[in-house]
């Protein structure tokens, strides 16, 4: 599938909605490597307001991920 951002082949994606069968499908494609996500930010649980605003900024390229300490 062509990158709707630049038009060459190097990216690819698709929408899955919650169903058993499109989320079997995509664990094999994790599982063989060939599907990733782009993180856009990596941001500690409590700066947990902080993702929100850069969600709401709309100019987030990739997942903003929420992490989490050890306990």
């Amino acid at each position: 599938m062509l990158c709707g951002a630049c038009g060459t082949d190097h990216a690819s994606g698709f929408l899955v909605e919650p169903d058993r069968a499109n989320l079997e499908s995509l664990a094999v494609l994790v599982a063989k490597g060939q599907s990733t996500a782009h993180i856009g930010a990596l941001v500690p649980w409590e700066q947990a307001a902080d993702a929100h605003r850069l969600i709401a900024q709309g100019t987030t390229i990739g997942k903003i991920v929420l992490t989490v300490a050890d306990a």
